[in-house]
């Protein structure tokens, strides 16, 4: 091979070769682009998916302060006191029946199969009217607090709250035991499967 050819050989050999340089470069340069626009777009889609959580984090603790200011105010109103400081003769109308308490005043009648010995019972005259749809007693709507202490009842005779149905009317008795000598008596009444909390308390003077 003459020298002349031999020239042509090594030049074409490095023309290939800096033709497959410049091909590996360009390549490289496109994988380092392609890589940095994907890092790019994550850190976009994580801003983005950042900024969603926090909005709807946001979103949802102001939901929360809402529905608990909204509990709060039905619980607010569930237990108002319809009546306060109500006296012997008065009357209140809850939720379809309409009570009196006509009188209050000490018995010296006693049960000798009792539990509790009672310093002093004490007998509520009711009258209701019922207008709930249904049969109606009041016989375990009535709470009876001495100088704050909840009184028991007590298992006197003809001693009776009796159930009507709805539209008629009825009265009884119903007895409570006290203890000591007490300053202030309270008598509460609240339906007993009543959710409101409404409460209708009468001060009370037995003789």
């Amino acid at each position: 091979m003459s020298e002349e050819q031999k020239q042509k050989k090594r030049g074409g050999c490095l023309k290939w070769l800096v033709i497959i340089l410049l091909v590996i470069i360009a390549f490289s340069a496109c994988v380092a682009s392609m890589s940095g626009s994907g890092e790019d777009n994550n850190a976009s889609s994580s801003e983005d998916e950042s900024t969603a959580t926090s909005s709807e984090s946001g979103e949802e603790n102001s939901e929360e302060e809402s529905n608990k200011e909204d509990i709060a105010d039905i619980v607010e109103e569930e237990t108002e006191v319809t009546e306060e400081n109500l006296s012997v003769g008065d009357t209140v109308e809850m939720e379809g029946v309409t009570i009196t308490i006509n009188d209050a005043y000490y018995t010296d009648e006693r049960n000798e199969f009792a539990e509790i010995e009672a310093d002093s019972v004490l007998v509520l005259d009711v009258s209701f009217e019922n207008s709930t749809g249904e049969d109606y007693s009041p016989a375990f709507d009535f709470s009876v607090y001495a100088d704050g202490a909840k009184a028991e009842e007590y298992p006197v005779e003809d001693v009776i709250l009796e159930t009507v149905s709805d539209g008629r009317s009825g009265s009884g008795t119903i007895a409570y035991a006290l203890l000591g000598e007490p300053s202030e008596i309270e008598v509460e009444y609240s339906p007993l499967l009543s959710f409101s909390g409404e409460k209708a308390i009468y001060t009370v003077n037995p003789e």
